[in-house]
């Protein structure tokens, strides 16, 4: 959002008006402010701290926009881009790359879930936070999501170590070379996958992400019996 609600009955709220970034609209942050929530311009040519700005352009002093602010020291209030930027202090980022979870108002700003109900987050990086699964970014945002088959209970689970012929006290074991103690792998960790990355002498993986490149299971040595692939990887072991 580039213009965001302080204080007043709706803190954080959106506030930017019909014209985009640096445009207020009418109404809006009953009894608070709205603050422009993206750049602040940079010091230098007698630019006034504190300056709000969306463009270079609306920095006529200085000439540069810059997406934080000095939290002190000699720059404090100007314009910056790293702590660098801000001797003896650091700089405070604006722009926000994740809805957040207002911890005034416990509702989400931004996002498909703004105004809604949430719970913040309780780690800081450089302020901009909290953050909070209450509050996701629109779904054309998402970079995608992990296929893990998580399978949590409060219960006890157990797994008895077996002595194999060539290893004692196996807990997980995979198709391996002995000698090396490297294992064999093949696309979808199945024993008749193409062979990749990670094997002795190839290189890859030639796989897919649906069939990823994975050592291959086993209960026994006859399991491996047909990874005889150089260097072999017919001992089953961990």
């Amino acid at each position: 959002m580039p213009m965001r609600c302080s204080g007043g009955t709706t803190p954080g709220a959106n506030c930017t008006g019909g014209g985009g970034c640096g445009t207020i609209a009418v109404g809006s942050c009953p009894g608070g402010t709205c603050l422009n929530d993206t750049g602040r311009c940079a010091s230098g040519g007698g630019e006034v701290t504190n300056t709000p700005c969306c463009f270079n352009g609306d920095c006529a002093l200085s000439g540069s926009c810059l997406p934080g602010s000095c939290v002190a020291g000699g720059n404090a209030g100007f314009g910056c881009v790293t702590d660098a930027d801000c001797p003896s202090s650091t700089c405070r980022t604006f722009i926000q790359t994740c809805p957040i979870c207002n911890a005034t108002t416990g509702k989400c700003n931004a996002g498909i879930n703004d105004t809604l109900s949430c719970t913040p987050g309780d780690s800081g990086i450089d302020g901009d936070y909290p953050t909070s699964h209450d509050c996701p970014p629109p779904p054309a945002s998402g970079l995608g999501a992990l296929p893990i088959a998580f399978v949590l209970n409060t219960g006890t689970v157990t797994k008895t170590a077996v002595d194999l012929p060539d290893q004692v006290n196996v807990f997980c074991s995979y198709c391996k070379n002995k000698a090396l103690n490297s294992f064999a792998r093949r696309c979808g960790g199945t024993p008749g996958g193409t062979v990749c990355g990670g094997n002795t002498g190839t290189t890859g993986p030639p796989c897919s992400v649906a069939s990823p490149c994975l050592p291959i299971p086993c209960a026994s040595n006859a399991d491996c019996s047909g990874q005889t692939q150089s260097p072999g990887f017919i001992s089953c072991g961990q």
